[in-house]
């Protein structure tokens, strides 16, 4: 959906833009659920006057790589982060949260009745020259650790995109989940 390009009129606040383009994402994927539900992760990414606004409903991530180094922008909604919590606050054992079989399970996607989590910045992330937003699926980083992610994004965009593709097809992972890496580059 292109937001200025005629399609969908921009809000003034980009944030509210987003989240109105989830809820329509959100009716497009109940209007075409029959009894089998279904669904999918959501990260979006609106770039207006070098400032950054995102918003993710899932286990997909945004970064922002700069001056070399990788910094995740949001957090996945899965069991795993509640299992943490509860460890954290003497609910069960570390080592049960970190061995549960249920970790990646989604808490929350498209799709899913009632309530979802949404991750999203409501105030912008200002973006300088050589700055690159990285958003990418589970099966690129549940492959590729931040070390070998943040070695291949010292290519240009489009190189480190496919490079990242090219690393992620190599490891051969036997259970390897969807694979979306898109790279976008702030230029001078």
């Amino acid at each position: 959906v292109r937001i200025n390009g005629g399609l969908e009129p921009a809000e003034a606040n980009p944030a509210d833009t987003l989240l109105r383009l989830l809820k329509r994402g959100r009716a497009a994927v109940e209007s075409v659920q029959g009894e089998e539900k279904s669904g999918s992760t959501l990260i979006a990414a609106l770039i207006q006057n070098r400032k950054l606004y995102f918003l993710s409903v899932g286990d997909s991530r945004i970064s922002l790589y700069r001056n070399g180094g990788l910094i995740q922008l949001n957090r996945e909604h899965v069991y795993g982060r509640q299992l943490d919590d509860m460890a954290t606050n003497g609910m069960i054992d570390m080592q049960s949260a970190k061995s549960n079989k249920q970790r990646q399970a989604l808490t929350s996607y498209i799709g899913k009745s009632g309530m979802i989590d949404i991750d999203r910045n409501v105030r912008p992330i200002e973006l300088y020259p050589g700055d690159k937003v990285v958003l990418v699926s589970d099966g690129v980083y549940g492959t590729l650790r931040d070390a070998e992610m943040t070695e291949l994004l010292k290519r240009p965009a489009e190189e480190a995109a496919a490079a990242i593709e090219k690393a992620v097809m190599a490891k051969q992972a036997p259970r390897q989940d969807n694979m979306t890496v898109i790279v976008l580059q702030i230029e001078q």
